[in-house]
């Protein structure tokens, strides 16, 4: 067995991603539905509120059927918790069309996107982070329409929990069968190794 002169290891990967999809379904709100302009709500683990929109405000809430209807008002939904926002889904239906968008902040208030409906009807309003955005929080404004369900990909930052460190030193593994195995969102193994340009790939492996 090879021995290792620094103080253990290295902790690697101090910030990891862990992808998933949050739902926002209108259905499950609490503590109670809303029914006044102000109204926060929780419901899949964001904080909700119903705002005005041009300086009115008027609503209606359906969780039997899961809708949210806006004429006009504006939903503001808390997204900091989620970590890192990838892609934003609205299903919205629209009874008039460029009359609804969704805009998204970042913790200062700063309004980094916004995407206009474009027809008339049932249709989905799309926002991709290019990479460079921080979101904090979203608003869907709708002048006439129906909000009937939120579909966010998100990446949760997990805080580095270091369990090996090294001191003044390196890892060094010598024979380039090994490397580093990951565990996938999924529960797939995964070894991180290196070719001889010096690019890492992956090679499935199971799972320790």
């Amino acid at each position: 067995m090879k021995l290792i002169t620094t103080t253990l290891l290295i902790g690697i990967l101090a910030f990891a991603l862990q992808a998933q999809t949050t739902v926002i379904p209108f259905m499950n709100p609490t503590p109670a539905v809303p029914t006044i302009c102000g109204d926060s709500w929780v419901e899949s683990g964001l904080t909700h509120r119903i705002e005005p929109l041009f300086a009115s405000c008027s609503f209606t809430f359906d969780d039997i059927a899961g809708k949210l209807q806006m004429v006009p008002a504006a939903l503001r939904v808390e997204l900091a918790p989620l970590g890192v926002i990838n892609k934003i889904e609205v299903d919205i239906e629209n009874f008039c069309s460029n009359c609804n968008a969704l805009k998204v902040y970042d913790a200062g208030g700063n309004l980094l996107d916004s995407i206009a409906s474009t027809v008339g009807g049932t249709e989905t309003i799309i926002y991709t982070n290019p990479g460079s955005h921080n979101v904090a929080f979203m608003k869907v404004c709708g002048v006439e329409s129906e909000v009937c369900e939120i579909r966010i990909d998100h990446e949760e930052v997990c805080e580095p929990i270091v369990q090996i460190h090294a001191e003044k030193g390196d890892v060094y593994v010598d024979d380039s069968c090994y490397g580093v195995i990951l565990k996938s969102p999924s529960g797939f193994c995964f070894r991180i190794r290196v070719n001889d340009l010096g690019q890492l790939y992956t090679v499935s492996v199971p799972c320790p």
